[in-house]
């Protein structure tokens, strides 16, 4: 059994410790969402990223759809999404490193005039109806198409 404490051997502290100071309340400023827009080059940035996204995801359907009406066939179409994610994994931590070295600039630049030149590329296939070009000319698509670097880019927020 602990031993007794004599109630008069304890001292309250409450004249020794300080007074709490009031919270500071400043003014709350309204959020404006809209206010990176009024930056021109942002503004300029995301648009483009906009506008090739959109184009990104129109050619995956376009491709998805030449696939199956050509093959007829699920597992085909199984293949080009495994086509679409293995760049994607495997280009991430160079896309990274090249990213830090290089402008950032430079690269979202080259990496959207592949995608276009590859683009044209499937276009011009798809309209030929030839064979099996497709099917490597897509492969290189969907390597400047989905692991665009500018993706990884857009995350850090610090292109230059």
């Amino acid at each position: 059994m602990p031993p007794r404490v004599d109630s008069s051997s304890y001292q309250s502290p409450e004249g020794e410790r300080p007074a709490v100071p009031a919270p500071i309340e400043s003014e709350r400023r309204t959020h404006d969402p809209y206010a990176a827009f009024r930056f021109e080059d942002f503004s300029l940035f995301t648009a483009g990223n906009l506008l090739s996204i959109t184009g990104r995801l129109m050619l995956a359907v376009a491709v998805e759809w030449e696939v199956y009406a050509r093959t007829h066939s699920a597992t085909a179409l199984g293949l080009v999404g495994l086509v679409i994610a293995v760049p994607v994994v495997t280009l991430s931590l160079p896309a990274g490193h090249l990213a830090d070295r290089f402008s950032r600039k430079r690269i979202i630049l080259v990496s959207q005039i592949f995608s276009l030149l590859t683009s044209l590329g499937l276009a011009l296939v798809s309209f030929s109806r030839s064979g099996g070009a497709h099917i490597q000319l897509g492969g290189t698509q969907f390597i400047f198409s989905y692991a665009d670097f500018s993706r990884c880019l857009c995350e850090r927020g610090d292109v230059e």
